[in-house]
């Protein structure tokens, strides 16, 4: 373990520099690494926060956002990615806005797909869904 040395302290971060890098637009299989129960800045609203990362060292950021028409069918279909990658979902479990779900999900293997939008000029990739493998590799075949 390196000892605290200041003449060692690594540049001050300049303002919008990250440590990460984005995911280009396409479908990708990738790794829930970290679920989170948070809740939303604006609206007060529960979600779960997923940081993903592929074997390329690409990341990305997720909110599935609870108390909408479609959060339990988002939720239904992060849990399809999670079996199409050979999973075992448990029918039994209360999957929701808990930590049972969020202790789940972190470290499966997903399906996703991610977008380039365009935010303030420039580009931006968002991930747009989480795929079932039926609809990855049907993407996957269609870009070949």
């Amino acid at each position: 373990m390196p000892t605290f040395n200041r003449n060692e302290i690594a540049p001050k971060p300049s303002n919008g520099e990250h440590n990460y890098k984005n995911f280009s637009a396409g479908v990708h299989e990738v790794k829930i690494r970290r679920a989170e129960l948070t809740n939303a800045k604006t609206t007060g609203r529960d979600m779960i926060s997923f940081i993903l990362e592929s074997q390329f060292g690409e990341t990305g950021f997720y909110n599935l956002v609870f108390g909408t028409e479609k959060s339990d069918g988002y939720l239904q279909r992060i849990l399809a990615s999670v079996a199409d990658n050979g999973f075992e979902v448990p029918n039994n479990f209360d999957f929701g806005y808990n930590e049972g779900t969020v202790q789940f999900l972190a470290s499966k293997d997903v399906f996703i797909e991610v977008v380039e939008e365009e935010f303030n000029d420039a580009p931006f990739f968002r991930i747009n869904a989480f795929l079932t493998s039926e609809e990855y590799y049907h993407a996957v075949d269609s870009a070949d």
